[in-house]
């Protein structure tokens, strides 16, 4: 989480409190973006079903198809268990 890699982000820039903030600013954009593309993709298509359905219009069925598989089979199972520990 954010309270355990604050260590290893300042590592990994030789110990520079100045680069390593610079580093964490531009995640924070990063996600900023990336929350505002997604309330962007709800607005304009008012649907239940989230990355599928964005998948799914946006591409191509296929790639719908095998978000959903592979949410099934392992992005989803694994927060499931974390979450359940």
């Amino acid at each position: 989480g954010i309270f355990a890699s604050p260590g290893v982000v300042l590592s990994s820039v030789e110990n520079s409190v100045g680069l390593s903030l610079l580093v964490w600013f531009f995640a924070g954009v990063l996600s900023l973006l990336g929350g505002l593309c997604f309330a962007e993709l709800g607005a304009a298509i008012p649907t239940s079903g989230g990355d599928y359905v964005y998948l799914t219009r946006g591409l191509h069925p296929v790639f719908g198809f095998m978000y959903a598989w592979a949410s099934f089979i392992c992005m989803k199972t694994g927060s499931l268990s974390i979450i359940a520990i």
